[in-house]
């Protein structure tokens, strides 16, 4: 992906945005269904779509203990949502996940079941050339971590 592209990348979509279990009874089943999503969203770019993943707050969260809640991370990813093209919905049980694919529908927009063959092929298939790992980075806009 050359440089223009990179600098034109939200002018030809929204993000696609992903949803699915966040919360859980411990802090090894937490960081998976994080994992999950983050496996997600890069498979995602690597088919050239710009993503937002709301599991990435997670750090936020953990800076000073974050404070904010549940309703209040509710709320703000259902603004971030609400500013997607798209929702992709993992499997498995979450309330917040469920809400946001109520919203989704709501407002109009398309879900993609990650489970669904087809949904994933369409996404997959979406833009004609395909992003290479790193590419968003070739700008030399420094490390991905």
């Amino acid at each position: 992906m050359s440089e223009q592209a990179i600098l034109s990348f939200t002018e030809r979509e929204k993000p696609t945005y992903i949803a699915g279990p966040y919360s859980a009874n411990t802090e090894g089943a937490l960081l998976r269904n994080i994992e999950k999503a983050m496996a997600v969203a890069n498979e995602l770019m690597r088919a050239g779509h710009l993503v937002y993943c709301p599991h990435l707050s997670h750090h936020l969260e953990l800076h000073d203990n974050g404070g904010f809640g549940w309703q209040w991370w509710i709320n703000y990813d259902l603004e971030w949502l609400r500013r997607c093209g798209r929702l992709v919905r993992i499997p498995g049980e979450s309330l917040g996940a469920d809400i946001e694919v109520a919203e989704a529908l709501a407002i109009g927009m398309r879900v993609y079941w990650w489970d669904d063959a087809e949904d994933w092929a369409e996404l997959l298939r979406m833009y004609a050339a395909p992003a290479e790992p790193g590419d968003i980075l070739a700008a030399g806009s420094g490390s991905p971590r």
